[in-house]
């Protein structure tokens, strides 16, 4: 039996998956997959490795670090350091802690544009500046008789220098820039990704 799952980790550890048409046959054949919301996920690669998969884990995925990291790959079962982040809308957060407005001397009732303006210093410094947080990547999986045997890498901007309302939502970008750049933080790992038409493979 053949069916493909594909999951997608966001920053708040939360999971979906599309099952194959006729509902949850084929799920059952990934028999764990581990999602840790770490930012030094190289402990848990240590940890991986270690103990030879643990409880016979088929996928880990790691997030937290608001970066991607390498993926390796481990006996045939696929290790994602990091898939970045999923959704970062920072940028229209209305609420704020107190001392978020005190130490930054501004009124309580500044609005949400004013104070992300003053603490990026207009998008000059911290997340507004880094292009790495705004690109990711989501994870698709194909299964064949009880095993991982391709690794799809789909590409997600997260509206780089679009406008405040749009910042920090996910779109399928299919860009290639952000594949070479997976491809750079993987080959350390021995990790061999394809690329096609704006998305990745790894096959197992």
């Amino acid at each position: 039996m053949m069916s493909k799952i594909t999951f997608i980790a966001s920053g708040d550890a939360f999971i979906t998956r599309r099952l194959p048409a006729g509902g949850y046959e084929g799920f059952e054949e990934l028999r764990r997959l581990i999602s840790a919301h770490d930012a030094a996920f190289s402990n848990l690669e240590m940890t991986f490795h270690d103990h030879e998969a643990p409880a016979g884990a088929d996928v880990v995925l790691g997030h937290g670090p608001h970066v991607m990291r390498g993926i390796d790959i481990y006996k045939g079962k696929p290790i994602f350091m990091s898939l970045g982040n999923f959704l970062f809308e920072t940028e229209t957060v209305e609420v704020q802690p107190y001392d978020q407005f005190y130490n930054k001397d501004l009124p309580v009732d500044t609005g949400v544009g004013a104070f992300m303006d003053k603490r990026s210093h207009c998008g000059t410094t911290g997340y507004p500046a880094q292009q790495e947080i705004w690109r990711s990547f989501l994870a698709g999986f194909t299964i064949e008789e009880d095993r991982v045997t391709e690794v799809q890498l789909y590409p997600i901007s997260l509206g780089w220098h679009e406008p405040r309302s749009r910042c920090g939502v996910p779109v399928l970008s299919h860009d290639e820039a952000t594949l070479m750049h997976l491809v750079d933080l993987s080959r350390p790992f021995g990790t061999e990704i394809r690329i096609k038409d704006g998305v990745g493979y790894i096959n197992l």
